[in-house]
């Protein structure tokens, strides 16, 4: 029967290529054909399948008018066309002019789901929609959504909708003029989103809420805008954008703050940019801006300084430079300003800048004998505090140039000598009073790599530097306070691979500096780490400090892993730390503080963590709880929620509980969506999880 048909189907294909009827070749098989020839109509019922050009659609029913040119499909429609697929009750199409409708359709395209009351073919691929329903849900109700009158869709190129709302579930979340989305893999400029909700309650401050919707554009621009409700705390909003492409890479955050209890308005502004000219050039940028209470500690824009940025003084502060890395040498061109406001000064004024500094590096090059040559520059002008009274413009220049030679004396024993000779100038001293001087800085090291066995060796290093007296090129500045010996000490260390998976390393340092007002030459710490890896999932780690003078123990570190941070542990670890008197801890030699936590998966979807900090004292007299916490972890199909109660037993005792709600809303936010409640997220296990302005890195890493 079957095969009768398909000969009947190769007849009317024949009749109606001839008759010029169709725009191309058409294939047609069901269950039943029916052709009325006075009309010039074709009926196909059951398991209907309609092949022509790039589309194919399956129907339980299937007419096609040839007077009218029209093709009407019903009863579980499904049309496939250019990579994407629309599920529908019913279409109406003139196979003509390309235009058409689709009633109650479900459309999938790029891993975007779409539902719509109609769709209005325009052209050959231009869908008009309306009573939108666009997600990444594919559930016949989604968890969420953005829901819309009117919509645009490009088969396989694009998706807009206008006067959008997410909802979550039956629940309108916020509302966006325009909501537009590529279809294409690796182009287009579509707008991805996902909602963060963050409930919590504490003792001190009450409930809190935050809010975050995290967005971006294509490959090249993200962010996210956030608004902040921190009950007894006050409140704050702010957000952050970047754009990252192959020669550029940048970021703006931005963030305002009512602190209720500090009774005071903050707001901070972060620019950073990184632009690459060529292979060899790039420029970076950074910015922090403030109006009270520096917040954040940055690196500088080349890492020359660090902004010394913190909680006490108003600082701002930017920087910029230019750097060339070439295979030969490298070149760098920076500068960088300070500035803080200070009552006691009388307001605003610059507290430290360089413009500019200059580095220029000739990498090491082998010249006669097998020695090494590598000379260096820099030019500083830095305006600064060089002095306990003094600010003030100083200028200096420093030329160097190193000799060294490696000297293997026999199979595992190796000497490597290095000279380095520094010729400096300055235009004032650090006292402002004496003008452009000349001195010289002498310095030699011997490097002894001695290999004892298979397992073991040593490393020995003497560095000894002189300085000259101003405007001399060999004598040594004996009437300062260090008798112009700025470094004169020797290192020792030993390695040990006593196993595969056991390495023991020591090392002890020796000062031998003089110095008139200080103490005389002494030994530097012991230290002693071994590290023991029985098995892939399990580590083991201890580190202990040995003070030499008096001998008494000054650190103790032991820290146990078993397991995987993102799928089950269990840590443990012990510290023990002695303080000098003068550093007014004293009363904490007597304890040893205890850490331990675990991780686990109860199910697929559930993932629970427990950590707990405890101080004992060194006689066990007691254990003392410092604080512990509790973290529950749930991911469903279109949404994550994470719930966090944290018990802290101090001073001033108090409880937080919180909790992370995030919509997998239009895509996953950077891979982002389903972050374990926190594992992806810098401040997972932050005591200070409501004080999002504390946030370390906001931009991210550039």
């Amino acid at each position: 029967m079957r095969k009768s048909i398909e000969i009947f189907i190769i007849f009317i294909l024949a009749f109606f290529i001839t008759s010029n009827v169709f725009a191309g070749e058409m294939d047609i098989a069901a269950d039943s054909l029916e052709y009325v020839e006075n009309c010039g109509r074709i009926n196909a019922k059951g398991n209907v399948v309609l092949n022509w050009e790039d589309k194919k659609v399956y129907a339980d029913y299937v007419e096609l008018a040839s007077d009218k040119k029209i093709m009407t499909a019903c009863g579980n429609v499904k049309v496939e066309e250019n990579g994407s697929t629309v599920y529908a009750d019913s279409v109406s199409y003139n196979y003509d002019d390309e235009t058409g409708d689709i009633k109650e359709t479900f459309t999938r395209s790029s891993a975007v789901f779409m539902r719509a009351k109609s769709m209005k073919r325009q052209g050959k691929d231009t869908f008009e929609m309306k009573n939108v329903k666009f997600s990444t849900c594919d559930c016949d109700d989604p968890h969420t959504c953005f829901r819309s009158k009117y919509g645009k869709l490009v088969l396989n190129k694009r998706v807009t909708i206008y006067n959008a709302v997410l909802y979550a579930g039956k629940i309108p979340i916020f509302y966006l003029p325009v909501v537009t989305k590529s279809l294409e893999p690796d182009k287009g400029f579509g707008l991805n989103l996902e909602l963060k909700v963050e409930p919590g309650y504490t003792w001190s401050g009450g409930l809190s809420l935050k809010n975050i919707v995290l967005f971006s554009f294509g490959k090249t621009i993200d962010g996210d805008i956030k608004y902040d409700y921190l009950g007894k705390r006050g409140e704050g909003y702010g957000g952050k954008i970047r754009v990252s492409t192959n020669k550029i890479r940048a970021g703006v955050y931005g963030y305002w703050n009512d602190d209720l209890v500090a009774k005071k308005k903050k707001w901070t502004l972060i620019p950073m940019c990184v632009y690459k000219l060529n292979d060899l050039w790039t420029i970076r940028a950074f910015g922090d801006f403030q109006d009270v209470n520096g917040l954040h500690d940055y690196p500088s824009g080349d890492g020359l300084r660090p902004l010394s940025l913190n909680s006490k003084t108003k600082h701002s502060g930017c920087s910029g430079s230019v750097v060339m890395q070439g295979s030969r040498a490298n070149l760098t061109i920076f500068s960088e300003h300070i500035s803080n406001n200070d009552k006691r000064y009388g307001g605003h004024r610059t507290v430290y800048e360089e413009l500019p500094c200059i580095r220029w590096n000739l990498w090491p090059r082998k010249t006669f004998m097998d020695i090494y040559h590598h000379p260096r520059f820099e030019f500083r002008n830095h305006y600064a505090q060089h002095s306990s009274e003094n600010y003030f413009y100083r200028r200096t220049v420093k030329l160097g140039y190193v000799l060294t030679k490696s000297y293997i004396l026999r199979k595992g024993l190796t000497l490597n000598p290095t000279l380095v000779v520094t010729e400096n100038w300055y235009d004032w001293d650090k006292n402002h009073k004496n003008k452009k001087k000349f001195f010289t800085q002498y310095h030699g090291a011997l490097n002894l790599r001695f290999r004892a066995t298979n397992w073991m060796y040593w490393n020995v290093n003497y560095a000894y530097q002189r300085r000259t007296k101003p405007n001399c090129l060999l004598n040594i500045d004996y009437p300062a306070d260090d008798y112009g010996i700025e470094s004169n000490d020797v290192t020792l260390r030993n390695i040990m691979y006593l196993r595969e998976n056991i390495t023991v390393e020591n090392k002890i340092k020796y000062s031998m500096l003089r110095s008139r007002s200080k103490p005389n030459p002494q030994y530097l710490p012991l230290t002693t780490e071994l590290t023991w890896i029985p098995k892939d999932f399990i580590t083991v780690m201890a580190k202990e400090s040995q003070l030499m003078r008096p001998f008494k123990l000054g650190s103790f570190l032991l820290d146990l892993k078993v397991g995987e941070l993102k799928k089950a542990f269990v840590n443990f670890t012990i510290i023990y730390q002695n303080y000098d008197d003068d550093t007014g801890k004293t009363y904490k030699n007597d304890e040893i503080k205890n850490v331990f936590g675990f991780g686990v998966w109860l199910t697929p979807k559930w993932r629970l963590d427990y950590n707990i900090r405890t101080i004992l004292p060194v006689n066990f007299s007691g254990i003392r709880l410092n604080d512990h916490e509790i973290r529950l972890y749930r991911d469903s199909h279109c949404w994550h929620l994470g719930i966090a109660w944290k018990i802290i037993n101090s001073a001033k005792p108090d409880q937080d509980i919180s909790f992370k709600f995030g919509l997998k809303t239009n895509m996953p936010f950077s891979g982002k969506s389903q972050d374990n409640f926190g594992y992806d997220d810098p401040s997972y296990g932050d005591p200070s999880i409501f004080y999002p302005w504390e946030d370390k890195d906001p931009i991210g890493t550039l």
